[in-house]
């Protein structure tokens, strides 16, 4: 679900989520989307997100 929630927002090129692991990789173009509007959206989504997100650029 968290999946189709990130996968639909406008920047968002990937999204791979491990539920073992409780974790998603999200591959985002940051001249689109910030960090904060696809945290905000998965708590919408009634998902937390825990910790802080990690980059890799």
């Amino acid at each position: 679900m968290i999946r189709f929630i990130v996968s639909k927002i406008e920047g968002v090129t990937d999204v791979e989520v491990n539920p073992v692991l409780q974790k998603a990789t999200v591959t985002f173009d940051d001249s689109k989307v910030k960090v904060e509007d696809i945290i905000r959206q998965i708590q919408q989504g009634r998902y937390q997100v825990l910790g802080e997100p990690k980059f890799i650029k």
